[in-house]
């Protein structure tokens, strides 16, 4: 197939080319320029470089910017597009950036789709387009509806545009939750979420180490450890999104989440012990005017994901688990040795300068 892909240099989009190549298809990849095309060809093996193309241009114009010379190449002939390109940013400064991108950016792919005449239009989003609900499932959700923050609207509303489209090409919806990494090598490219805070523990250790008695003192991070988070390692993604190119209905939404996501008390006791940092410890409901200087230090950037680490949320998966059983593919089965290889790569990490 012929596949065209925006947000291919990302984190996830990385891995899902290495899928599809690995299933020699064809891959034309929205690109803003040449050095970012050239770190790409870079990640890849020599018997795969010619089968990636560049197009060059931008999400946010409305024809794309892509030449009439590269228009011409993929007009008729797309097979498919996996629309992952998105600004992911929970602060409120970035509120018009994230609507231009992920909404009216989304509009203007839609529409490129429906000039070459695509086939197949993947738009990965969230899981958490639920906005402020505990119960996730397989539908839209109304854009009305209360949300943590102006990315999740963004993408909801993207969710929405993307069904309009579904007399043009068969759409489908792709809801990942938090993406981690590998779940063999353990490797990440990412500084979100997760990886923010282990990053963010590192310079505390680094910081507080150089107290005398540090290890007497307790560090208190503002999560319910009572509570879970819906990890999924980056290739257990990719493998349900290249799944989808050939096993997923039409104008359907797959919520690609964790059936038996692990506690942050397991997440936090593999941390204390990977990082040998045995006096952190979570706190659901602390008394903030207490706090040291080094507990606000790691607590003050954690507030935008506060309702994430604060709230458990049950996602159905029953699509996603009835193309994996059509594709003879396994539903992900996280267990604690897993998850310590996914955090041990990020804690054995040499700190970024």
């Amino acid at each position: 197939m012929n596949i065209f892909l925006t947000g291919a240099t990302g984190f996830l989009g990385k891995r899902l080319i290495q899928n599809l190549l690995n299933q020699e298809h064809q891959i034309y990849v929205l690109v803003r320029n040449k050095n970012k095309f050239s770190t790409l060809r870079e990640s890849l093996l020599p018997q795969h470089v010619s089968h990636v193309h560049p197009i060059y241009g931008d999400i946010t114009d409305e024809k794309l910017k892509v030449s009439p010379t590269d228009y011409e190449k993929i007009e008729g002939q797309i097979d498919a597009i996996y629309h992952m390109a998105a600004l992911l940013s929970f602060d409120p400064v970035d509120k018009d950036a994230t609507f231009d991108v992920n909404v009216a950016g989304t509009r203007n792919v839609l529409e490129f789709a429906k000039a070459i005449c695509a086939k197949k239009f993947f738009y990965v989003s969230t899981a958490y387009t639920l906005g402020t609900s505990e119960q996730g499932d397989e539908q839209l959700y109304s854009t009305d509806r209360l949300f943590v923050n102006y990315y999740e609207e963004s993408k909801c509303r993207s969710e929405h545009l993307v069904y309009s489209y579904k007399e043009h090409f068969n759409v489908y919806i792709m809801r990942p939750a938090i993406i981690i990494g590998d779940s063999v090598t353990g490797e990440a490219d990412t500084s979100f979420a997760l990886y923010g805070l282990l990053k963010g523990l590192k310079l505390l250790k680094r910081k507080v180490s150089r107290l005398e008695n540090w290890q007497n003192n307790t560090y208190r991070l503002l999560i319910n450890p009572s509570t879970q988070s819906n990890f999924v390692p980056v290739d257990y993604v990719a493998d349900v999104l290249t799944i989808g190119l050939t096993y997923a209905q039409p104008n359907t939404i797959y919520n690609i989440t964790n059936s038996k996501p692990p506690s942050h008390r397991m997440v936090f006791d593999i941390v204390k012990e990977l990082m040998e940092f045995p006096n952190l410890e979570m706190v659901a409901e602390p008394d903030t005017h207490t706090l040291s200087k080094e507990e606000l230090f790691i607590n003050e950037p954690l507030k935008v994901f506060h309702s994430y680490w604060n709230r458990s949320i049950t996602f159905k998966n029953e699509h996603t688990k009835e193309m994996l059983k059509e594709a003879g593919q396994a539903e992900l089965e996280m267990d604690e040795q897993m998850l310590k290889r996914i955090i041990g790569n990020s804690v054995k990490e040499k700190e970024l300068v």
